[in-house]
């Protein structure tokens, strides 16, 4: 067998692939007995077998083989590091960080913007914004069209000129828009009575206020003073005692008036 030191190789490194372990290559023989003994002599992979000093040693390395290397590894990573982090940009939402449950979004009642410029008082309700009562539009000038305008708010259009309306007040008739105002006419409350005060009241309108008989008093002693419905004040002579301004007349009297 010419070939078998080449043969002997192979198996000691087949061996060694299983199992670590030191290939010995013995010298060719030089006689077909010395082949067959050097085939006999080929070394085999050491096998531990139990109770053995070797089957021990194994034993004891194997509860370290699945060891971490890197002993952090085991400890989970926190869900969230900070509120800041958590923040989802919504202003009805309180927001925080629980590193082992993660962001939490709790719904607030804090006060909001729809952006709707129509409703006012807009608060926060179940997470979400929610509209206010509606803004309310209306100027009081009855020669404007008030509207509301979602993005821009109340709006005040002026009605056409000579359109009808009111101003309010009792003081006044005819009243028409003129350039987005109400205009009226003065009522005129003049009675035609002398001895009357007349005026207006907004509210109301003319008042008519008679007027005593002091209202006609022209100072004069020597006459009586009243009022006419048609001729105004009216001052009529009388003969009461008077005195002349001289201290050297006595029994001073009114005539004609003086």
């Amino acid at each position: 067998m010419p070939h078998a030191p080449n043969l002997l190789a192979a198996l000691g490194l087949l061996a060694c692939a299983v199992s670590a372990c030191h290939v010995f290559v013995p010298e060719p023989p030089r006689f077909a007995s010395e082949q067959a003994d050097a085939a006999a002599d080929v070394v085999a992979p050491h096998v531990a077998q139990p109770g053995s000093d070797t089957a021990e040693t194994q034993a004891d390395a194997a509860p370290f083989a699945d060891v971490d290397a890197d002993p952090g590894a085991d400890t989970a990573a926190p869900l969230c590091v900070s509120a800041t982090a958590c923040d989802d940009g919504d202003v009805c939402t309180t927001d925080s960080c629980d590193p082992t449950q993660g962001c939490q979004h709790h719904a607030n009642t804090t006060v909001c913007s729809d952006g709707n410029a129509c409703t006012t008082a807009d608060a926060c309700a179940g997470g979400k914004c929610t509209s206010g009562a509606k803004l309310a539009c209306d100027d009081g000038n009855p020669c404007t069209a008030n509207a509301c305008e979602a993005k821009s708010g109340c709006s005040a259009v002026a009605k056409a000129d000579a359109s009808a309306c009111d101003d309010g007040s009792a003081c006044t008739t005819a009243d028409a828009c003129t350039g987005g105002a109400c205009v009226g006419k003065p009522v005129d409350c003049n009675d035609g009575n002398p001895c009357t005060s007349d005026a207006c009241a907004l509210a109301s309108g003319c008042t008519t206020t008679a007027l005593e008989a002091a209202a006609c008093d022209d100072a004069n002693p020597c006459t009586d003073d009243s009022c006419d419905a048609k001729l105004g004040c009216v001052h009529k002579a009388n003969v009461a005692p008077c005195t002349d301004g001289d201290a050297c007349s006595s029994d001073d009297a009114c005539t004609g008036g003086k």
